[in-house]
């Protein structure tokens, strides 16, 4: 057994790495808020081995993993609207499975970010967020916090809209954009800490808008119209309201935040930024309803 490397530590993890007579090896440690990971890593890569791989050993109560090597080859370096289509269809076709077993993924404790629990949570947030070290460098600015006042209502009648397109939720890995690993034909969906169980649109929010630029797909501008028909059966009466995952960016942002609560109260009550940066966040929750707003995803 080789040396333990400590390949990264940050608020919401801790990567170690090993060398043994089966090659790398993994641990991760996840903070107590996202202990969900491991639960759904464990019971994925039972029902979707080619999905991704089994953790080698699981501690559930602490999420606490122990990992092969998943490979290093992202898809993001992969310039091939088919190869990303290909993948989110491979996703899609398990979350079309999964929403029957909503009820068994949250009582085995995966959030639950529905669009009713999200409407209930809006305002909530909307205050903290406002409350979040405003008027100091890392908080929000004074424009920023005005701008949090009049997003609930919108967000509430936009949170019906979805809901009038009559897909059930169900299983949303939460951060897809950036953890996708390819290898030949097949995908590794890897880094479950954001899992959760909500509308399957909010999957796109992580790729629409936040990977797809002339970095990642060069020359693809049909990207927005073409990647989000990925849920087979469901798309009929959805197009004409332009891509799914417009206007409801704001949401999903917001909706990761529960899950982390304590550590933005924290972060308040100390007066100070946390690891994460409860300012930055509180700051893309502005930005973000800013931005969906002044598109006109919000109306």
């Amino acid at each position: 057994m080789g040396p333990l490397v400590q390949e990264r530590v940050w608020a919401l993890s801790c990567v170690m790495r090993v060398a043994t007579s089966i090659g790398e090896v993994y641990f991760k440690a996840a903070p107590p808020f996202m202990t969900q990971e491991s639960v759904a890593m464990q019971e994925v890569s039972r029902q979707y081995p080619d999905l991704l791989p089994a953790p080698l050993a699981v501690d559930t109560g602490r999420g606490w993993m122990i990992m092969p090597d998943f490979g290093r080859d992202s898809l993001l370096y992969v310039p091939d609207l088919s190869r990303w289509q290909e993948a989110l269809r491979r996703c899609a076709h398990m979350q079309v499975e999964q929403a029957r077993y909503v009820d068994e993924w949250l009582a085995r404790g995966i959030p639950d970010r529905r669009l009713p629990r999200m409407v209930h949570l809006t305002e909530p947030l909307m205050t903290l967020a406002s409350r979040l070290l405003a008027g100091s460098p890392p908080g929000l600015s004074a424009e920023e916090v005005a701008g949090l006042h009049a997003p609930p209502l919108r967000m509430h009648l936009r949170c019906v809209k979805l809901a009038t397109y009559g897909i059930p939720p169900t299983l949303v890995h939460g951060d897809l954009g950036g953890n996708i690993l390819v290898h030949g034909e097949r995908y590794t969906f890897f880094d479950w800490t954001d899992v959760c169980i909500a509308h399957p649109f909010f999957e796109l929010t992580t790729i629409i808008d936040t990977v797809f630029d002339d970095s990642v797909l060069p020359h693809e501008a049909p990207v927005r119209t073409q990647l989000p028909r990925y849920l087979p059966g469901t798309m009929d009466g959805v197009r004409d309201h332009g891509t799914p995952g417009r206007g409801i960016r704001g949401i999903h942002t917001a909706g990761g935040a529960p899950s982390s609560h304590e550590l933005y109260v924290d972060a308040h009550e100390c007066g100070r930024g946390c690891p994460l940066g409860a300012g930055a966040w509180a700051g893309e929750v502005a930005q973000a309803f800013a931005a969906v707003s002044a598109a006109g995803g919000l109306t």
